[in-house]
């Protein structure tokens, strides 16, 4: 069993591996995308006390951190001991869900030990909650706290004084001494200590100071209560569940609200989702097709509708990307390559340029090809988990295919928690 909750995947900047769940590199891509309606969540992000958890270790280690826990990457390991701490206080004390991770502490009971090992380099409020409270102005680009919010904490920490400097000692004592292993039971048998985050779990304060961070562009925190309305009562307009996700917001808004200004962003969904997911598609092809000639599979994408509709993609993918500024990329600007040639109608081209484009992304990661040419036969290095034949082509010729989320699931998710739910 994984003995860590909070294990997430691999980053390549932190663990210097590379990854091939995302084989394409197509994460960042429509992460920047959705950037246009949804500025500061992460994807990974369960729930806003993550964020007030990241706040919370951002204060110990401004205002009550020892000169011992700021050096040799102490406070990295600070961070760690922080998150199994407070991940076991919403689970085992709040009965809430954990925010990021969460095998561990439902296999087990109140007694339970969190152990740190050399694959736990990454944890999730670490790798997904830092960066939300950042772009959210809650943290600086250098990761100083925000003065309100420090203000903030510090007044609901204030009457706890004991329990903070009882946390930080035993915090500097396990890092010192270099534990592996803690057992938050322990630690929670010092009322005061529960007490203490008791009260920054429970604060109401803390939880308005982070929505007002999230909604200060009012017709952004309209699209988020769009989210919540659309995922709570997806058919509230009569309309077929066959629409996705971003056809239902655009159906919902344009229903409620005509003048919002931001229905050119969902456009922007709606024309480079398909691209996105015909590159998938065709990977996958591509993968099905371990040691045939390319051939074999050009003379597949080269039907008549096939074609056509790849075209299609590849035509709306251009001239959406084409009048939209601020996400140019230098990812982007292979994909617009890779789209031109599908729009020559030159399938051969295509499929060689997303060999080498999926080749470019693995090189940048320090690892190999999962799909390369052997003369003129393909040849597989890595298992991925595949659709068959049939769906792929039904995917390809599907005008409206959805694979990504575009945080919209995320953005109601929280919204929701921050007007009420928890």
């Amino acid at each position: 069993m994984n003995e860590n909750p909070f294990f997430s995947d691999k980053d390549s900047d932190l663990l210097k591996q590379g990854s091939v769940r995302d084989y394409l590199g197509l994460v960042p891509v429509w992460s920047k995308i959705a950037r246009k309606l949804e500025p500061n969540l992460s994807g990974a992000i369960q729930s806003y006390l993550g964020l007030e958890a990241v706040l919370f270790i951002y204060y110990l280690e401004q205002e009550h951190v020892p000169e011992s826990l700021k050096q040799n990457n102490n406070f990295r390991e600070l961070f760690r001991y922080m998150e199994g701490l407070i991940e076991y206080h919403l689970y085992h004390n709040l009965n809430v869900e954990p925010c990021y991770g969460s095998r561990l502490l439902k296999g087990n009971g109140p007694d339970v030990e969190v152990k740190f090992s050399s694959v736990t380099a990454v944890n999730g409020l670490y790798q997904f909650y830092r960066g939300t409270c950042r772009r959210a102005g809650m943290l600086s680009k250098n990761w100083v706290l925000d003065e309100k919010a420090l203000s903030t904490i510090k007044t609901l920490c204030a009457p706890h004084s004991g329990a903070v400097n009882k946390l930080i000692q035993l915090i500097e004592k396990m890092t010192l001494s270099g534990v592996k292993v803690i057992k938050p039971s322990e630690v929670f048998a010092n009322e005061q200590i529960v007490v203490l985050f008791n009260v920054l779990f429970k604060s109401k304060k803390l939880k308005e100071y982070i929505r007002n961070c999230l909604y200060i562009d009012k017709e952004l925190e309209y699209y988020a209560s769009a989210c919540s309305s659309v995922k709570s009562q997806p058919k509230v307009l009569g309309v077929g569940s066959e629409l996705n996700p971003v056809q239902h917001l655009k159906a919902y808004i344009d229903s409620n609200n005509k003048q919002w200004s931001h229905f050119s962003e969902l456009e922007l969904i709606q024309d480079c989702e398909p691209f996105l997911a015909l590159l998938d598609d065709c990977f996958q092809f591509l993968h099905l097709h371990d040691g045939r000639k390319l051939s074999v599979l050009e003379s597949l994408l080269t039907e008549p509708d096939v074609k056509q509709a790849m075209r299609d993609k590849s035509v709306s993918f251009i001239r959406s990307l084409s009048i939209n500024s601020g996400i140019e990329s230098d990812r982007i600007k292979l994909l617009l390559e890779i789209a031109g040639l599908l729009v020559k109608e030159d399938v051969k081209a295509f499929l060689l340029g997303l060999l080498e484009y999926h080749r470019k992304i693995m090189k940048s990661r320090g690892a190999g090809s999962m799909i390369h040419l052997d003369g003129c036969e393909l040849r597989v290095s890595s298992e991925i988990h595949n659709a068959d034949q049939n769906q792929l082509l039904k995917s390809i010729c599907n005008e409206s295919p959805w694979k990504n989320g575009y945080y919209i699931n995320t953005t109601a998710r929280i919204y929701n928690q921050l007007h009420g739910e928890r």
